[in-house]
């Protein structure tokens, strides 16, 4: 189990590289935070792999955050495993214990913006995630959530002003295409 492991985590920055040349901003953010969760000392390498191809602003939070707190993906990736336990307490509680001047930051807003969905404090959430796709416009994640939020509230013309301002890698992902389709029927299925 840990020589599989470490082949996984050996792989991570490849694969982080092979989704952001296809413009997949968001699977490669996810392959960096899951490997520096538990190689923290890799961040430089990650950056400088990866800031060339689109995830500046991304690396840019990282390393200053890490430069107040080292263990910030470490302490992101506990968040999420909260989330996907159910245990929205927990990644609440550990979200706080973020260095308060580091929450503000699209890395922290995201995860602590899926918390309050998963909560039950959707217009919350969609404030958050409007402020993400304002920071990272060129990220399709705060605009994908924000879609999804305002479909489920049925504020149809908001979500296609949402969904016309979102950026080419919104728009490569399968599920905008499923967005669109819902948007034109005033259809939302989660």
């Amino acid at each position: 189990i840990l020589l599989a492991q470490e082949v996984v985590l050996d792989h991570q920055l490849e694969w982080a590289v092979e989704k952001a040349k296809a413009g997949n901003l968001v699977g490669a953010r996810y392959h960096v935070l899951f490997a520096l969760a538990n190689r923290s000392q890799e961040l430089q390498r990650f950056a400088q792999e990866l800031r060339p191809l689109g995830l500046e602003y991304f690396f840019d939070e990282l390393l200053y955050a890490a430069s107040f707190d080292p263990d910030v993906c470490a302490k992101l990736r506990q968040v999420t495993l909260a989330q996907e336990a159910g245990q929205t307490a927990l990644a609440s509680d550990l979200l706080d214990e973020i260095p308060s001047h580091l929450q503000s930051l699209p890395i922290c807003l995201l995860p602590r913006a899926n918390n309050e969905n998963r909560r039950g404090y959707r217009h919350f959430a969609t404030r958050l995630y409007k402020r993400i796709a304002r920071r990272w416009p060129l990220d399709p994640v705060g605009y994908y959530n924000t879609i999804e939020n305002l479909m489920e509230d049925e504020k149809w013309d908001e979500a296609i002003q949402v969904f016309d301002q979102a950026p080419e890698s919104y728009r490569i992902l399968v599920l905008s295409q499923q967005h669109r389709t819902q948007l034109d029927n005033h259809e939302y299925k989660p």
